[in-house]
Formats: C-alpha cells, structure tokens, sequence
C-alpha cells in the first residue's frame, strides 16, 4: 500500500472540531515529512507470504504511517511518545486508545493529526518536552499527559489510565524495562486484556508488586521473558500469591513468537507485523493494530517464515524503514531461509568451467515424453555470466520441500530476451547431494530434475500449488530425459 503523504500542507484542518491553522503559523514547530518514504505496495512472490512496508526515513515518518494504515478513518484518541527515548512509553499501546505517535517536540505529521482528536502525552518532559504541550494547546487540541517520576512510574500511571478505561484485567504483564528498553514489552503491545507493568530494581520491582495487588488481575500475573530476564524468585515476589504464568523463549525473536501464541489464543487475527528486535522505537507502534501480532525479526529475518506458517498468517507488514528492518530480512521473513542455501543458489547456477554454456532449447513432445507440446526457446536461461547473476536471479522462497533435513530453494530466473524459468535447488546444503531441477515458468505446468539418483521422488512449487513427480533428468553435461516418476 502506498500512504501518500503531502511534502508541505498548506492547510490544517482538525475533523469534526470546525478550525483551520495555516501551515506558516507552525513554522519552527512542524518539518513536513520527507518524500520518498519507503512504504510500497504489497508483493508477493512464488511461494512467499503478501508482504508490504510501512517505514518513513525515520521514526517519527513510520508512526505516521502507521497511523493512518490502522486508523484510516481517524481516532478519538491517540498517544505520543518520545522518538529519542521511547522507553517510558512502551506499556503504552496495550492501552488501545488509539495510534502510537512519535516526536521529538519540534515535529509533527499534520496529515496525520488532522485525522485524530485528544493527545495522551506518555512521559514526562524529558521524554515528550513540553513544547508538545505548548504545540497542542495554541491549536486547540485537547491534551493529557501520563507520567511518572521514572519509567517504571509512568508503566505504573499507565496502569492506572487502563484501569480507569476498561475496569479490573483478566491478567497484568511484567517485564524487565532496563536499558534501552524492553523487547518483550513490545511484542505484548498488542493485548487487550490488561496492562504492563515494569521493573528494573529491588525498589521498583515492590513498586510494581503492590500495583498488580491493587489492580486485582482476575487470572493472575504474566511474566514475559525467560528466566534470565525475570527469574522465578522475582516473578513469585510480582505475584504475591496470584497464579502467575511466563511467556518467554530462549531470545528475544522466540519470546514474541510466544506472546503471539498466547494472544492467538483468546483473539483471532492472521496478520504479522514484523519488526526489529533492537529498534524499538518503530517497533512499539505497530501496537496500534488490532488485526494482528508482532514478531521481532533477528537481522537476518530467520525463523519468521516457519512461525507464519504455523499461525497460517495471510501476510506481513514490516515496520520501519530499510534501515530498521532490511529488505533481505523482509525477504527471508516472507519466504523462508535456510542457512548456506542462497550461496549454493548461486554457485550452482553458474557452471564451473565457462560463463557461457546452457540455452534452453526448444522441447517437442518426444523430448518432453509428452508432459508438453514444447518447451519455447530461451537462450542463457540455464548458466548466467557471473557478472549478471545478481541482475537476473532472485531467491523467491527457501524452505524444506521433501523434509529431509535440508534446505531447497525456488529461484526466479529472468533470461536475456525476458522470459523467465522457475528453478528449484533441491537438497542445496548437502553437498553430497547437489540435485537442481529446474521448472519452465511459462505456464508452470512441468518440471524435470538434474539428479544422481533416477528413482528420486519429490513435490514442487508450481504456481503456489504443488506438483507430484513429473520426469527426471540426470546432470551428464548434457540433459537426458528419463521416464517419468510417480
């Protein structure tokens, strides 16, 4: 989806309140957003998860985004937060009040404001300096804010506004908030059923104590994070008595695929809105959403495709900008990875002795033992010169086809005068197994394998369907046509 967003609104106009504000009567308050913000449609590539991204050139550009995706139609409420210093802030979006938006005090998405109505400030001025509320109040807009004396009070004030909202909570979540802030209290940001309460020290973790008492969690209290982020003596201190239950893996990644379970299970949503594990910033606002949950990607976008799979998600958002979140993560994340495949990809593509070696030829129905009338000419389809190997190859999905333990891969490969072929790498992080077959992407209703082993059985990928065993060919050199298996 593209979100345009104007460079420089020459008008502000506030829904349902009546008044306008010419944009030169914020000079100094508000930068309009940059163009070219990396938001683009949704893609989606032979067995590959629909993906799309909401990301600006920065933190506060991606809130924005955000904003008008998963409230289009505006909202009564919405949160602000610190784009420096996010980590007062992020219990905020169980609150479910509304959008996350981040700043920096100075600047405001106008597009985005003109569609939202009273402001909950989350954090004290060090964190939302007080210019915000300076902006809010020359314009008319209603504004409260949510604060503490440390992070862990403002958690606690959140707390409280939940409370005040939605009456007494099924549970309460507790996580450790040190540092940087909190992986895990993002992922939990898109629950309903109660708020989250943080800790870091001895003082503030009795702090949080006595508030789930005061709350009366109807189900009790949910630690989030292994044993390494709260132990067992600390989640029994949090709970006074209350059952109490952990939601954590062995990283960070893990323990929102956890959470995401847990929240699948009282809510059905097929959504993933996948973010960074470190930037946290872009990560909490994805909160916002009341469609989906939120997976945290490692770097490399490892272990999301499987997790998808099992939740049968319909697709995947990615949150921030290309420099947040990758377009080889995002890649990995819609449509698998397995380690070591996308170099024995490539290495197989290219022949070992020349540049320049196969052609598709044309297949008659003799040649294709009648799985086709003809197969049309391609030339370079097979070998591409090194040089243009990352021009006209592209790794599509990379999975465990045939369950053997080890990884396949389906390639998308363009040829020189714009056809293009299907191939699958099979078996390709077993080195004594190096089988390649290869799939005509024209009508995707064949394939043939280059294999040692003529009784081989498998399944491909064909148009997002599978195809059972169709013929095998073995890697001579040249290709020899073998009967047809199965």
């Amino acid at each position: 989806m593209i979100v345009s967003i104007p460079s420089f609104p020459s008008l502000f106009s506030r829904v349902g309140a009546g008044f306008a504000v010419s944009a030169l009567a914020l000079a100094g308050l508000m930068v309009p957003l940059a163009q070219g913000a990396e938001s683009g449609e949704t893609q989606t590539n032979l067995g590959c998860l629909a993906q799309d991204r909401l990301g600006g050139q920065n933190a506060i550009e991606t809130s924005g985004l955000v904003a008008a995706q998963a409230y289009p139609e505006g909202s009564q409420k919405f949160l602000v937060a610190s784009a420096r210093n996010p980590v007062d802030a992020l219990p905020a979006a169980a609150l479910g009040w509304g959008p996350v938006l981040l700043t920096d005090g100075l600047n405001w998405d106008l597009h985005t404001l003109a569609t939202l109505n009273t402001a909950y400030i989350v954090g004290g001025p060090g964190a939302v300096p007080a210019s915000a509320e300076m902006f809010f109040a020359e314009h008319g807009i209603e504004h409260h804010r949510i604060q503490g004396a440390d992070r862990h009070q403002t958690a606690a004030a959140i707390a409280e506004s939940w409370a005040s909202t939605n009456g007494q909570p099924e549970y309460v979540y507790v996580t450790r908030n040190a540092g940087a802030g909190s992986p895990d209290a993002v992922a939990v940001a898109g629950v309903r059923n109660g708020p989250i309460l943080t800790f870091t020290t001895p003082a503030s973790r009795q702090a949080a104590a006595a508030k789930i008492h005061s709350l009366k969690p109807r189900s009790g209290v949910v630690i989030l994070g292994g044993a390494g982020v709260v132990s067992d003596a600390e989640a029994q201190v949090l709970a006074g008595g209350l059952p109490w239950q952990r939601l954590g893996g062995q990283d960070r990644y893990e323990t929102s695929w956890v959470i995401a379970n847990w929240i699948l299970q009282s809510k059905s949503r097929s959504h993933i809105y996948l973010a960074s594990g470190h930037a946290l910033k872009d990560a909490m606002v994805a909160g916002a959403f009341n469609d989906g949950v939120i997976l945290l990607t490692p770097p490399d976008g490892s272990r999301i495709f499987q997790w998808a799979n099992e939740i049968n998600a319909d697709g995947i958002t990615v949150i921030g900008g290309r420099g947040v979140v990758s377009d080889t993560a995002a890649h990995n994340a819609a449509c698998g990875k397995t380690p070591g495949v996308d170099e024995k990809v490539v290495a197989n593509l290219l022949y070992p002795s020349t540049e320049h070696v196969c052609t598709t030829e044309t297949w008659d129905s003799l040649h294709s033992r009648g799985l086709i009338p003809s197969m049309p000419s391609a030339p370079n389809a097979c070998w591409m010169p090194r040089d243009r190997i990352n021009e006209q190859v592209k790794i599509v999905r990379q999975s465990d086809f045939d369950q053997d333990g080890f990884g396949d891969a389906v390639v998308y490969l363009y040829s020189n005068d714009g056809t293009s072929v299907y191939l699958v790498l099979y078996n390709a992080y077993d080195p004594a197994h190096p089988y390649v077959a290869y799939l005509w992407g024209g009508n995707g209703d064949w394939d043939f394998r280059i294999t040692d082993d003529p009784f081989a059985t498998f399944d491909l990928i064909a148009n997002g369907e599978v195809v059972r065993n169709l013929a095998v060919i073995r890697n001579h050199g040249v290709p020899e046509m073998l009967e047809p298996v199965g």
